[in-house]
């Protein structure tokens, strides 16, 4: 048996709650907030798909969204679900674009229908850019917390020694982490320890950002600390998990202070 039918052989279904939790300090600014949703995964047979994942009880800081803003970019987001992966080579992959992208266009006319202004016209370019092809949508999806959680348990029984994995930070943008060499085996524990590849990338995009925002520059010698540890409890011998807890946090001295944890407990 291949690996990859043994990885789909060993999916199940499974009802997750999720808290997202996100804290962001820059400067005079401090943003914090959580969102909480639930996850259906469900496992398919004799379909041209391995896996569906829907996102259900979408809620803000504990209430539904009421900002007009934030309602339209979430009215948009949540034409992305349900998604259909496909497992190829140990990882997930989005096989249903047409459903979505068909969701999205449905969607986009009667926004456009219903509102108008420059607000609107703003989310609408972001969205419709980052998903209007499939290349485009999948990589949307493959950044997403829950999906890199869920593809993280498929390489529990991975022989490499070191496993990358790219995070998604608000403000700086992608991030590149790898586990260290000598703990090559943390997998089989279910505890993931994750360091940076390059903390003078990590300033290097926040001064992007300040750049571009008309922000002045770091220079000289600035303190950058990054961490990420992600712990996964199996329910068995296989890649089954009844909770998970990924926590990431980035510092760049009194500039930047970011943390966020994700949590997944089962329901079943």
């Amino acid at each position: 048996m291949s690996n990859t039918v043994f990885l789909k052989s060993q999916l199940a279904s499974n009802y997750f709650e999720v808290r997202n939790e996100v804290s962001i300090k820059m400067g005079e600014n401090d943003f914090q907030a959580f969102s909480t949703y639930d996850i259906f995964m469900k496992k398919t047979q004799d379909e041209n798909y391995d896996l569906l994942i829907d996102r259900l009880k979408f809620r803000v800081n504990g209430a539904e969204i009421e900002n007009k803003f934030s309602k339209v970019s979430d009215d948009y987001f949540k034409c992305i679900f349900p998604i259909k992966f496909e497992i190829v080579e140990n990882q997930l992959q989005l096989v249903n674009y047409a459903e979505i992208n068909k969701r999205i266009v449905e969607k986009d006319e009667q926004l456009q229908n219903n509102m108008e202004g420059e607000g609107l016209a703003y989310i609408r370019s972001q969205f419709l850019e980052s998903t209007n092809t499939p290349e485009k949508l999948q990589q949307l999806i493959l950044s997403l917390g829950i999906v890199k959680i869920i593809n993280s348990s498929l390489q529990r029984y991975s022989p490499e020694k070191t496993i990358f994995l790219e995070w998604t930070v608000p403000i700086i943008g992608k991030t590149f982490w790898r586990t260290p060499n000598d703990l090559s085996n943390q997998n089989l524990t279910g505890n993931y320890y994750y360091e940076n590849n390059s903390h003078d990338k990590l300033l290097e995009f926040f001064n992007q950002y300040r750049v571009e925002n008309k922000l002045e520059e770091i220079r000289g010698n600035v303190s950058v600390r990054s961490n990420l540890k992600h712990e996964i409890n199996y329910a068995s011998d296989s890649f089954f998990f009844s909770e998970s807890k990924t926590e990431v946090s980035i510092k760049i001295e009194n500039y930047f202070d970011y943390e966020e944890t994700i949590t997944l407990k089962s329901m079943i």
